[in-house]
């Protein structure tokens, strides 16, 4: 920012502007008073004694006119240089149609043009896949592409700094994410789209998609079903096989024939299979490339399902009918390891000894106090979360539980948001639910103070109006092996349709619920030696973090001792790895990792003996940039459109880069601000006042008066 101008428009008086005629005549007859009715200065010189008395008057007067406290007005004017980003599309969708020396090029450009623009406007280059970042980090080479994220990133980013307009060269491919088009604040920032790919179909047969659950039992039969989709291959015969692949070997389950019979050919073909074996198996479906099949890296689509033994029973107990009711068991009961119960206290239900976990909602209650089932709960040492309302009787809560002490001020509620704890560490969360929570609506906690208690520990604390506090929202824990939560306020529900919104999916709202369940559910694990993972089967862009724990005889958790790891691939290949020491516990980065399934061994010693941990997950490989390589261009001209950008092709970089210097959007803003002072904040005012008492000193001081 450079400042161009300032200047006076107007003083205000706090008294009438005729009391300054007072102090100036008041300067006047002290100045004449001092150096001309007095006998001492009756040796100087007439100008000396005319030089002082103008320096005492206008001292006086100044000082007396400080007294009005006269308030000034500034006007100033400043310039301001607007700021332009490029955001780039780095997936490998681009580098399936272009050449690579095409792709160098118009770096190039892009490069040449940023640098003249850079001479008028702030320029920042962003790259984004399936997330956002200022280096490259590799050369067309993302998985994924998330474009709507990569806008709305940008924008978070330069909110208030001047953003004039976003430079988005894309084929306008996504696969994760909303629709752009549809995203929120689209018009206020104009787009200036580059479009690359081709638009062209060709001829190429696809699996589209893969509809299949996630999680089955063992010996549950399940359906699985593919869209297949083709063009320019009419009258072309192939078959859609079902297989299962471990470690590299492709086993066949079954097949069924399939003739492109039309010109824009789809079907969606449906297979059924039996779950056989507990773990995570990879199955594909794949279809023999046909003559003129242009693309046949989208013929296969590998897909995880985990099969396990058995399931747990959760029971939601509450006060009466709510919508977090229902968004609870959508989210447990999509992990399929879960079977959720609904009941309310007013049915008087009794039979818990079949649950592994009971929540409270808005309970114990003024109506239900729950005395008889707190003491059968404590009896079958079920683990108990209470979630927190408006009809929870907070006097009866404090007493019936000792996880936390909640004294409510005057019956009143506030918003709360989730602020994550960094220090939690009873369970991993990922970055990107970490990310996630960050945005969430807030829940209705009761307004107050709050007083946990030692051995617990808190997921998140309650952010109330922007201000982070130490108050627990969701708080977990054990104590003499009895395992209790409290979430402290209702509107949960919120969550998952937020997540939807911004995702078009459940899945991190879904995670984040079940994380607390989860915890609380698993009880009876004593082993000294525990490595934890957040997931099973993770991405090839995700980053894989393992935590360990190691418990003295006492069962106290201690990390004196070194923890190592070794990882098996699917190959027989083996790396090791050390654990790094947290606070009391263990902690591995491993980083991103190949596509393919992995088993660890994790071993520490301690005493002369040694413990050792084992496990699996699986890295599934993402294929989804390769998969659908024909560019959306109108999408561009749409999203250009809707903002007041404009719309370009791969060789207008030229042309682009002349309509921007052109336009008004790069020119620099003049800024006007008008500012209310008191004169007594006015530096050269007190310099002023300084410099004529002592010029008035030292003359008086030369003459011997002093």
């Amino acid at each position: 920012m450079k400042l161009m101008n300032i200047f006076l428009i107007e003083i205000e008086w706090v008294l009438s502007p005729l009391w300054l005629i007072a102090c100036v005549a008041l300067g006047i007859l002290a100045a004449l008073h001092l150096y001309f009715r007095s006998k001492d200065f009756e040796e100087a010189q007439t100008w000396q004694r005319w030089t002082m008395a103008i320096l005492r008057g206008v001292t006086i007067a100044t000082l007396a006119a400080l007294l009005l406290t006269p308030i000034i007005k500034l006007l100033s004017e400043k310039t301001e240089r607007k700021n332009i980003v490029l955001l780039q599309d780095n997936s490998a969708s681009l580098q399936a149609i272009h050449d690579s020396t095409d792709l160098i090029g118009f770096d190039a450009d892009l490069q040449t043009m940023l640098s003249r623009l850079d001479e008028k406007v702030n320029t920042h280059t962003f790259y984004f896949d399936h997330a956002v970042s200022r280096d490259r980090t590799g050369n067309y080479d993302g998985k994924t592409s998330n474009l709507s994220n990569a806008i709305e990133q940008i924008k978070e980013q330069f909110e208030g700094d001047r953003l004039s307009g976003i430079i988005l060269t894309t084929d306008g491919i996504y696969n994760e994410g909303q629709n752009p088009y549809y995203q929120s604040g689209l018009e206020r920032t104009p787009l200036y789209t580059i479009a690359l790919g081709d638009t062209s179909a060709g001829s190429d047969a696809e699996i589209q998609r893969v509809f299949h659950n996630r999680v089955v039992y063992k010996g549950d039969e399940f359906e699985i079903e593919a869209d297949i989709s083709a063009s320019g291959l009419i009258n072309k015969s192939t078959q859609v096989n079902l297989s299962t692949v471990d470690r590299g070997k492709t086993n066949r389950i079954t097949s069924q024939p399939i003739r492109y019979d039309k010109s824009d050919f789809f079907k969606t073909v449906k297979f059924k299979t039996r779950a056989t074996t507990p773990g995570v198996i990879r199955y594909r479906v794949s279809m023999p490339a046909v003559s003129g099949d242009g693309n046949t890296s989208n013929n296969y689509a590998d897909f995880y399902v985990e099969v396990i033994e058995s399931r747990q029973k959760i029971l939601l107990l509450a006060n009466s009918p709510h919508p977090d009711l229902n968004a609870m068991k959508l989210a447990l009961e999509a992990l399929k390891n879960y079977e959720v119960d609904i009941q309310y206290a007013r049915n008087n239900f009794s039979n818990f000894r079949e649950y592994d976990l009971v929540a409270l909602h808005n309970l114990p209650s003024g109506k239900y106090s729950l005395s008889r089932e707190m003491t059968e709960f404590e009896r079958l040492k079920i683990p108990l979360l209470f979630i927190v309302g408006s009809k929870t009787d907070l006097r009866s809560f404090n007493r019936l539980q000792n996880v936390v002490s909640i004294q409510q001020s005057q019956s009143q509620f506030t918003d709360a948001e989730p602020a994550y704890n960094s220090n939690f560490n009873l369970f991993s969360v990922n970055n990107e639910i970490r990310q996630f929570s960050r945005n969430l609506p807030p829940l209705r906690t009761p307004f107050g103070s709050y007083s946990p208690s030692a051995g617990y520990d808190v997921l998140f604390k309650q952010e109330i109006k922007n201000v982070e506090t130490n108050y627990p929202l969701i708080i977990l824990g054990e104590t003499n092996e009895n395992k209790k939560g409290v979430i402290t306020g209702e509107g949960i529900w919120k969550w998952r349709l937020y997540d939807y919104a911004q995702n078009q999916s459940f899945e991190r709202s879904d995670e984040l619920i079940a994380k607390a369940f989860q915890y609380l559910a698993i009880t009876g694990d004593r082993r000294r030696f525990k490595i934890s993972k957040d997931k099973t089967i993770y991405d090839e862009n995700d980053r894989i973090f393992l935590n360990a724990e190691f418990y003295n005889a006492s069962y106290e958790l201690k990390n004196e001792n070194d923890v190592s790891l070794t990882i098996k691939n699917e190959n027989g290949e083996v790396s090791s790895f050390a654990f790094s020491k947290t606070d009391n516990s263990y902690g591995l980065d491993l980083g991103t990792m190949a596509p393919g399934e992995y088993r660890y061994t994790g071993e520490i010693q301690d005493g002369g003996q040694r413990y050792s941990a084992s496990g699996r997950f699986t890295v599934r490989e993402l294929i989804a940039e390769l998969q659908h390589i024909r560019a959306d261009h109108q999408l561009l001209r749409n999203m250009s459109s809707e903002s007041n950008g404009a719309f370009y092709s791969m060789n207008d970089v030229k042309t682009l880069e002349n309509d921007l210097i052109n336009s008004n959007i790069i020119k620099p803003l003049y800024i006007t601000d008008y500012d209310r002072t008191s004169v007594l904040n006015l530096k050269w005012l007190l310099i002023l006042l300084l410099l004529t008492l002592s010029l008035e000193w030292f003359m008086r001081k030369f003459l011997g008066t002093y």
